[in-house]
């Protein structure tokens, strides 16, 4: 028992040391064997392990709201600004008094 616990720590920690190259051989093997189905479902498992699911901080910001509310802010700034280069009054758009209403509020 003590040899196959030692033989199965070795084997563990070679594919451990190896590991992308034999993520690479296994990739390689399915394109050779013209096994496309397979080689994009490794490709995608290999690429899908490292991405969060969802992104918890933008700018400085943490949470669904305070980052919907940044982005709204941000967008409602940049829509007031390209109507004033535009010359526009901000009298005569409604559009641009109701923004400019709502970023009283904020």
């Amino acid at each position: 028992m003590q040899k196959t616990r030692a033989a199965f720590k070795l084997s563990l920690r070679y594919c451990r040391q190896h590991e992308e190259v034999i993520l690479a051989d296994k990739l390689a093997t399915n394109l050779m064997d013209k096994q496309f189905n397979k080689f994009w479902q490794n490709v995608r498992k290999q690429s899908n392990a490292k991405v969060a699911a969802k992104v918890n901080t933008v700018a400085g910001c943490v949470g669904d709201y305070e980052i919907s509310d940044m982005w709204k802010k941000h967008i409602l700034i940049f829509f007031i600004t390209q109507l004033m280069m535009m010359g526009q009054s901000r009298h005569s758009c409604n559009v641009c008094q109701s923004s400019t209403n709502n970023m009283a509020d904020m």
